[in-house]
């Protein structure tokens, strides 16, 4: 499991396809920040983040992305995940409806996130790696099934629905 996160935290933006932009590494810092360490609201996270990225569909790929990339990270350390199937990309709806599933590698800013998320993880600060990683889907449902006390060995983790994100971003032109 920590083999295929190293095969992603190793892609490069430079597999982005059109036309996603791929964000820089500084640009994803300075969005860590924004997300705090709890003690945002998500009105102000959702604004600042605005802000930063310029243009709501870069602010929403911040908001969207950056959580999942830390808690994929989190789920990958957590010793009663250690058998769980994790998933290898994730989702959005096109405007017909549909819903599409699309590879880690189609999103650029997941494995810049997933770097920083690595890099935090092991250096810290830990109080915001939490936080940020609490924000994201695939966390909320590992969460809650380990409340319930559910083994998880050879479960399967879906892949997270990116709602804010069109899958057009995403689908060969």
């Amino acid at each position: 499991m920590l083999r295929r996160l190293r095969g992603w935290l190793g892609m490069r933006p430079a597999n982005a396809v059109s036309p996603l932009q791929a964000l820089s590494p500084e640009l994803v810092e300075r969005a860590v920040a924004v997300f705090g360490e709890g003690e945002h609201s998500d009105d102000r996270i959702e604004t600042e983040m605005l802000a930063l990225a310029g243009d709501p569909m870069t602010a929403r790929r911040l908001l969207d992305v950056v959580p999942e990339a830390f808690g994929l990270l989190l789920i990958a350390h957590i010793p009663a995940c250690a058998e769980v199937i994790l998933p290898e990309g994730f989702q959005a709806q096109a405007a017909d409806g549909r819903w599409h599933v699309f590879p880690w590698e189609r999103e650029p800013l997941f494995a810049l996130a997933a770097q920083v998320a690595a890099r935090m993880f092991h250096e810290g600060p830990r109080a915001r790696f939490q936080a940020i990683a609490m924000r994201g889907s695939m966390v909320a449902a590992v969460n809650n099934a380990l409340n319930q006390e559910t083994d998880l060995a050879g479960s399967t983790l879906g892949a997270p629905a990116f709602m804010g994100l069109p899958a057009e971003l995403y689908l060969d032109p």
